[in-house]
């Protein structure tokens, strides 16, 4: 598992106001977990937070476009 810990476009606090976590899978083939911190834009939606982080990890690693969603949180980072 890798944690990145700047969002994409480098936007928002190094510590981010959310925490995320994603699985993405490719059946038979790869499966991929990465979690980190994000801040969304005011107004953005947990849909919108979802695209941002998938749009930014296959930027990344292209291979993984098109691979299934398996699990997807996004929680406030404070305890």
């Amino acid at each position: 598992m890798t944690t990145q810990q700047t969002t994409p476009e480098g936007k928002g606090t190094p510590e981010g106001t959310h925490h995320w976590i994603i699985t993405l899978e490719i059946p038979g083939r790869v499966s991929f977990t990465r979690d980190g911190t994000y801040t969304p834009r005011p107004g953005e939606t947990r849909s919108g937070a979802l695209h941002a982080l998938l749009d930014s990890i296959t930027e990344q690693k292209p291979h993984l476009r098109g691979a299934n969603i398996t699990f997807f949180s996004v929680e406030p980072n404070r305890l």
